[in-house]
């Protein structure tokens, strides 16, 4: 089974100069816990509820700061064309549970994205993905 069997394809990005506060009322207003960060039709990183608070509300930070300020810059990523045996065996190994999907042009767009890849889809179609992400949830 290919990624792209499995992974939502309604995805919302953000900007890296857009706000926190919008990115947390996008998390909000999509109920997503992360989401990936593009400029120039490039994936540039990922921003987690998680990265919000720690680097931002626990920092004293304004809700206007910008995304690129806390985001995660370094992002593991798979693509549209991956099998989900390897991008669940790679997610378990790297300890992650959110990955962009991106397309053999390594770009990111609304129809090829996902704001959970694998994860929570992956549930559906590969029922042991629970065992590999669970301690994370």
């Amino acid at each position: 089974m290919k990624v792209s069997d499995i992974m939502t394809r309604d995805v919302r990005l953000l900007k890296p100069d857009q706000t926190i506060r919008e990115a947390a009322n996008l998390m909000a207003e999509i109920n997503a816990g992360a989401l990936p960060v593009s400029e120039n039709d490039r994936l540039v990183g990922m921003i987690t509820d998680r990265d919000i608070v720690i680097r931002a509300v626990a920092q004293g930070r304004p809700l206007d700061t910008k995304v690129a300020a806390v985001m995660s810059k370094e992002v593991l990523y798979c693509f549209d064309t991956d099998d989900l045996d390897d991008v669940s065996r790679n997610m378990g190994k790297a300890q992650v549970r959110r990955l962009p999907v991106i397309n053999a042009d390594k770009r990111p767009d609304n129809d090829r994205s996902n704001r959970d890849a694998g994860f929570h889809a992956g549930r559906q179609a590969r029922p042991d993905l629970d065992a590999l992400t669970s301690e994370w949830q």
